[in-house]
């Protein structure tokens, strides 16, 4: 997969297994099929930039993996 464009730090699975995660370097956080790899989306902000200015540390899905938690080294935690 090379959709970041710098080192990926964290990829987790949905607990239903449909999907996986990936946050890296670049503030991108994307979502792809659990079954096939393919990307099925990016998570940005409001105005069309990465998920976050600083780089995703770790992630985790909530229990019915419609969520997705965020941290980053830009001081913030999201959830999407």
């Amino acid at each position: 997969l090379t959709e970041h464009d710098r080192f990926v730090n964290v990829v987790r699975y949905a607990p239903n297994g449909e999907k996986f995660a990936s946050g890296a370097a670049d503030g991108k956080l994307i979502v792809y099929d659990g079954k096939t790899g393919d990307k099925l989306y990016e998570l940005n902000n409001a105005n069309g930039s990465a998920a976050h200015s600083g780089s995703i540390f770790n992630l985790c899905w909530d229990p019915s993996s419609q969520m997705i938690l965020t941290v980053s080294g830009d001081k913030t935690a999201k959830l999407w």
